[in-house]
């Protein structure tokens, strides 16, 4: 290969048969290179190097280089994070994937139900959080519209609001004279979900634009916060992020069958390595944690656990709160329900709401129960007489 200022170079073919001064005979047939399909290795007839390359330039295309298969390397670890995501949530959350059809025939239901009580006032509403629309309702008797007495009340990971209502999760808030706000999850019924998929931290920031809804929109004086299982930790996230009006608004929590910690139960029920997956994905919801925070603000706690409950054994909320606070907090553990994780005992929750309605200073909303509750099969209490209070 010939070259002409280290920059041009051409097969040396070209200087025979195509010199500069001497014009003799050639052989053009040595010349002629033509088939129907050329090779692909050809060498090239004709190069330039528009400049040299210096080591500088080196060096760029080797960083180019290996930014270029960090990126595809980051890209395929964000695919697996995000697969990971949605599988994880599916576990934590299986409701998030009860879309708006999944509801539609419980809420038919629940029409019917509504318009068969006249003194009884449900709404459909809306809470929006940076774009992001959640469903909810507004259920409450007529003459107690107007008391600014609300509860906020969570549905547990299996559950939406029309499943809490149509098995009557909300009667206990009704008859003690509170009216009641529940709001589906992230993804669940016709809520939306941030970004396209959600996390824990999005389920209580759902339960806390709840909270602010109470006491702004509606004006409350008074808030009770119930949750159930996975509604309890939701409450949970809600208590560690929202700021108390203590000074003008008084608050009373309650959690049922509730777990400590996220991680505490995944490592329970899915061992250390589904516990890794768990922290990789920056998943937890500390129950405990919340409970710490209102015994600080001076909230009263009710903290209901099923004895029965092998989903909760060992996990137990009001276990792991005994270990670091006690504080201005009544313990209560139910014993003979037929299915004690799921069941909520109503007529209990009414005694709880009434007792701190009527005296929301008490250091023990319920102290007439020694802190064991005897349940029939029905979650209702068996009283000492032998006969049976309906809750």
């Amino acid at each position: 290969m010939s070259s002409v200022s280290g920059r041009v170079s051409y097969d040396e073919i070209y200087d025979r048969f195509f010199p500069r001064d001497a014009d003799g005979e050639k052989n053009w047939e040595e010349f002629r290179r033509y088939e129907a399909f050329p090779s692909e290795q050809l060498k090239a007839d004709f190069a330039l190097a528009s400049r040299n390359q210096t080591w500088q330039e080196a060096a760029k295309k080797i960083v180019i280089v290996v930014l270029q298969c960090v990126f595809v390397l980051w890209g395929i670890y964000e695919g697996l994070k995000q697969l990971a995501q949605i599988v994880g949530m599916r576990k934590i959350y299986p409701a998030h994937s009860f879309g708006k059809y999944h509801v539609q025939n419980l809420r038919f239901v629940l029409e019917q139900k509504y318009q068969n009580q006249d003194k009884v006032i449900a709404r459909d509403i809306v809470l929006e959080k940076d774009g992001v629309r959640y469903s909810g309702l507004i259920i409450g008797k007529e003459e107690n519209l107007s008391n600014q007495k609300w509860a906020l009340f969570a549905v547990g990971n299996y559950g939406t609001i029309e499943d809490a209502i149509l098995m009557n999760s909300h009667v206990p808030c009704l008859r003690a004279g509170y009216n009641l706000l529940l709001v589906n999850g992230p993804s669940v019924g016709m809520s939306e979900m941030r970004e396209g998929r959600t996390d824990p931290k999005e389920i209580g920031e759902v339960q806390e634009l709840g909270l602010r809804f109470l006491e702004t929109a509606l004006k409350a004086k008074k808030i009770v916060m119930a949750g159930h299982s996975l509604g309890g930790g939701a409450l949970g996230g809600a208590i560690e992020n929202h700021v108390f009006d203590t000074d003008n608004i008084e608050y009373f929590a309650m959690r049922m069958m509730t777990f400590s910690r996220l991680s505490d139960i995944v490592k329970k029920l899915g061992g250390a390595c589904a516990d890794w997956v768990r922290w990789w994905l920056d998943y937890e919801i500390d129950s405990v944690a919340a409970s710490q925070r209102l015994e600080q603000l001076g909230i009263h706690e009710l903290i209901i656990t099923a004895e029965d409950d092998e989903m909760m054994d060992q996990v137990h909320l009001g276990d792991a709160v005994k270990t670091v606070s006690v504080g201005n907090k009544t313990f209560i553990t139910v014993r003979g329900a037929k299915y004690p994780h799921l069941g909520i005992p109503r007529e209990l929750v009414e005694q709880a709401i009434k007792n701190w309605d009527n005296n929301p200073k008490t250091d023990n909303v319920l102290p007439d129960i020694d802190g064991v509750v005897i349940l029939d099969q029905h979650a209702r209490i068996q009283l000492d007489s032998g006969s049976e209070a309906s809750a």
